[in-house]
């Protein structure tokens, strides 16, 4: 392997690493805050079901506030834990394409050109799927919020 082409392997395999590293503890940090939530829906579930017991509007109120929370919580865990992408991987198929589109087979700087556009839109993907983690890893948050809130209030207002 040439110089060039190992050096630009390296930085590739680097920038790929950090994406999938961001990912990885992105998903890490959903147990403990997962955790959190039940610690505080095992504390709240008790008042709030003996306030709900004597009923009134407002504990209808922050009911579904807390039914709400629930529902986005889970969809958010659901999608955030299923479908195991890998951004990240370049197949010898994609290897290919890419080589064939610049005519990469004809010179060594052709070849570097095209190594380069596809290590850039593997870039690209992985920066999308790590927002998506991150914007479903505040759902998650946003959904655990809006429980403990409506517990907390079903509490206070029975």
């Amino acid at each position: 392997m040439s110089a060039p082409l190992a050096h630009l392997y390296a930085l590739a395999l680097r920038a790929l690493d950090a994406h999938d590293r961001r990912a990885h503890e992105l998903r890490a940090r959903l147990a403990p805050v997962l955790a959190a939530g039940a610690a505080g829906l095992a504390l709240l579930a008790g008042p709030a079901a003996s306030a709900v017991a004597r009923g009134g509007p407002a504990c209808g109120v922050a009911l579904i506030v807390t039914v709400c929370g629930a529902v986005v919580t889970v969809v958010a865990v659901g999608r955030l834990l299923s479908g195991e992408r890998s951004p990240n991987a370049l197949t010898l198929a994609d290897a290919q394409r890419l080589l064939h589109e610049g005519d990469g087979m004809t010179s060594d700087a052709r070849f570097y050109e095209a190594m380069i556009r596809g290590m850039r839109r593997l870039e690209q993907r992985s920066e999308r799927e790590y927002d998506r983690l991150s914007r479903l890893f505040t759902g998650v948050m946003c959904g655990i919020l809006f429980v403990l809130c409506g517990l907390a209030l079903t509490a206070l207002v029975g």
